[in-house]
């Protein structure tokens, strides 16, 4: 990125420090481990998720289709971990009521929305952007969330909050790189045509038989 989009993630970061600090638990050793870990995780999905979508030709329904499928097959492990399934029967009781019918299918809508709409702005962006949109987005649920809910916030914690909002906005993406199908169109040879002939746009290439033809009507001129 350029001097500005360094200086806007920078700011993010100072923003994101300074909020920590003036909430009220603060910051603590086991929260910079849980920081650093969600990074690490965070950083290598996007990078691994940008290369796949960069190489593996799927429609962005396919896509999505993928994306929940795997996801599906996480749940039965935490249903045993989190002691889960003891909950199954009372949650299939509560699905037969019409206002927990609608919850439900809304949240599902809206989840395939989501991952629509993010895999669609994956493909076009590339995974530094997507993570600072991604950043962005949480950061004014916060803010909203502070004035929807008359939050105690301190004054400290809307001003960090207001820095990383502004170092958002002045984020630029780094030109992508060119694509392999892209870098093979300009690397591709010209189509052959006759020997010391160039081909101009809207022309057609001489050909064997026109060719003869003039040859023809040159010879006969001549006699």
């Amino acid at each position: 990125p350029g001097i500005k989009s360094t200086i806007s993630l920078a700011t993010i970061v100072l923003g994101a420090v300074l909020y920590s600090l003036s909430s009220d638990d603060g910051i603590v050793v086991d929260t910079w481990f849980w920081a650093v870990s969600y990074l690490v995780v965070l950083a290598t999905e996007m990078l691994y998720v940008k290369h796949v979508l960069n190489n593996v030709p799927m429609s962005t329904w396919t896509r999505v289709l993928y994306n929940n499928a795997i996801a599906m097959l996480m749940c039965p492990p935490f249903l045993l971990v989190g002691k889960e399934y003891m909950r199954v029967r009372r949650a299939a009781h509560a699905l037969l009521l019409p206002h927990v019918q609608a919850t439900v299918g809304l949240s599902c809508a809206l989840g395939v929305g989501i991952s629509f709409a993010g895999f669609g702005c994956r493909k076009l962006v590339s995974s530094t952007t997507f993570t600072v949109l991604g950043v962005m987005n949480k950061i004014l649920t916060i803010f909203l969330a502070m004035l929807v809910f008359n939050s105690n916030a301190s004054l400290a914690s809307v001003a960090a909050l207001g820095i990383c909002i502004g170092g958002g906005t002045l984020y630029r993406q780094a030109p992508l790189r060119p694509s392999d199908d892209s870098e093979l169109t300009q690397l591709a040879p010209l189509t052959p045509t006759t020997k010391g002939a160039s081909v101009e746009d809207g022309e057609q290439p001489p050909t064997m038989e026109g060719a003869e033809q003039g040859a023809e009507r040159k010879r006969l001129s001549e006699g």
